[in-house]
């Protein structure tokens, strides 16, 4: 080959490389612009030419933990790391994408084994990290991260603490030090000076300022706790968990009159704050002076017609005063805006009930049966219409209305000894023991317990039936039935060992 050609193939080559890092750099600022299906793109056609491309494999799984594309994304810096196992860069982006799987994991409910498996690796990995590169702020502010995951509060504090000594002003070190020592460990006094750091430097932070008054209410500080928690409600009317914490400063020592004086202030200043007009109305109820409470949570409804809250508390209001038509119309109201209220569909259970007491079976059905048209899977609407069923005698009904119930799960054992006592009285005695024992065996539900001794008994299986109401009688020495049959099974065993 010429040197001409030799020459032309460098150029060439030169020109390939200077191209591709010209698109990763591009794909860099699409990921600072936080355009990350754009950058994943840029990244893939520049690995399509060079499939091992250190930067842009760095790049595309940055790009896919953006799109929360978890399992691509861990897979990407798993390749990185198979062939350069020390890469800091991708051990700690693989330690972020298994902080976000575990985050994803534990925000279904409690944490769980494997979410608890996935904090234990990203806390592997960012202790990699920082024992690669001990000045790595993120990586310390991560590492405590996953370690609260943990429930290591201490390890955490510790992380963080670090965390905030390589960088003293760091907002996001010094936001997550403060939360954790006022919302988590309650150690207020320490919990203080990082979020007053941060509001320093961010005097809009709502979450440094709510935990900052949690650790001053819990310092005693009141009325310095007060005045940042009504700056927080003026930034965020609707914060239910700071209008709870407003509360219990007042209610824990009923006072009521000091409650009412501060949200009419807060409705002073801003006199459309629905929530501020909910908390008087409020108030009100917790004194049972229905009547103004009622008036109070209409007004409420007039700033914000969408507040379930209110339509609930409206029902509360007129079941106490004996109205069951107008508590009833509210709690359909509430379930309609929110068909997860599950106070109002509480609510309406006890108004059925209410009714079906004065034999107002037909009112009482209906219901039941507006409250199912929202939500037909509801196991325990299905078995307090059983119930009401039972009440009225419809038997069969009551009986299939308790196995609808119970097939939508999870089983509850006063729903089986329930059943359990329908199918005795139809004589259908194995279904009935059935019954009793799953419900004995959910939670050693004691009725259940008794019933089923009432069955043995009943067929001269004087042992079975001792035990079940010798069982009984341990655990609640009170119940006298119980006691009564233990002594009666005894007896009668007694006299038919002597026949």
């Amino acid at each position: 080959m010429s040197a001409r050609f030799i020459g032309l193939a460098i150029v060439s080559a030169a020109l390939t490389i200077f191209g591709q890092q010209a698109s990763v750099e591009e794909g860099r600022n699409l990921l600072k612009q936080e355009k990350f299906d754009d950058a994943r793109k840029q990244f893939e056609t520049v690995l399509a030419a060079t499939p091992d491309d250190h930067d842009a494999l760095i790049g595309l799984g940055r790009a896919l933990l953006g799109t929360g594309n978890l399992e691509k994304a861990q897979a990407t810096f798993e390749r990185v790391l198979s062939r350069v196992p020390k890469d800091v860069e991708a051990t700690s982006a693989l330690g972020l994408t298994a902080l976000a799987q575990a985050d994803r994991i534990h925000a279904g409910g409690p944490t769980t084994p494997a979410a608890q498996s996935r904090y234990a690796d990203a806390a592997r990995l960012f202790e990699e990290t920082t024992a690669a590169q001990p000045n790595n702020v993120e990586a310390w502010l991560q590492l405590g991260r996953a370690r609260v995951g943990l429930d290591d509060l201490r390890g955490a504090a510790q992380a963080l603490e670090h965390a905030v000594s390589l960088a003293p002003n760091d907002v996001s070190a010094n936001l997550r030090l403060g939360e954790l020592y006022s919302l988590r460990q309650s150690e207020y006094s320490k919990a203080i000076a990082p979020l007053q750091t941060v509001l320093r430097a961010v005097p809009e932070n709502v979450d440094a300022r709510r935990a900052l008054a949690h650790a001053l209410a819990g310092q005693g500080r009141t009325a310095d706790a007060i005045a940042e928690f009504r700056r927080v409600i003026k930034a965020q009317p609707a914060d239910d968990a700071t209008w709870k914490e407003l509360w219990d400063i007042y209610a824990g020592k009923g006072k009521y009159d000091e409650a009412r004086k501060l949200y009419r202030s807060i409705v002073e200043d801003d006199p459309k704050n629905a929530y501020a007009h909910y908390q008087l109305a409020f108030v009100a109820y917790t004194e049972k002076k229905f009547p103004q409470a009622i008036d109070l949570f209409q007004k409420t409804l007039e700033l914000n017609p969408k507040f379930d809250a209110v339509e609930r508390f409206l029902g509360e209001c007129y079941l106490a005063q004996g109205d069951f038509s107008n508590a009833s119309n509210h709690y359909l109201a509430a379930i309609q805006i929110n068909a997860d209220n599950k106070e109002a569909y509480d609510g309406l259970a006890a108004v059925a009930q209410e009714l079906a007491k004065q034999k107002k079976y037909d009112e009482a059905l209906d219901i039941f049966n507006k409250a199912l048209a929202v939500r037909p899977k509801d196991a325990l609407l299905q078995a307090n219409l059983a119930l009401t069923y039972k009440d009225m005698g419809r038997i069969d009904e009551a009986i299939q209305t308790y196995e609808k119930a119970l097939a939508l799960g999870p089983a509850d054992s006063q729903t089986l000894n329930d059943l359990g006592l329908l199918y005795e009285g139809k004589r259908q005695f194995d279904k009935a023991i059935d019954c009793y024992r799953k419900a004995e065996a959910i939670d050693g539900n004691l009725d259940a317990a008794e019933n089923l001794g009432v069955v043995f008994l009943k067929f001269g299986n004087y042992d079975k039936a001792l035990a079940e109401f010798k069982k009984v009688v341990e655990k609640d020495p009170t119940r006298e039935r119980a006691s009564a049959l233990y002594s009666e099974s005894r007896r009668l065993k007694v006299e038919n060992i002597g026949h």
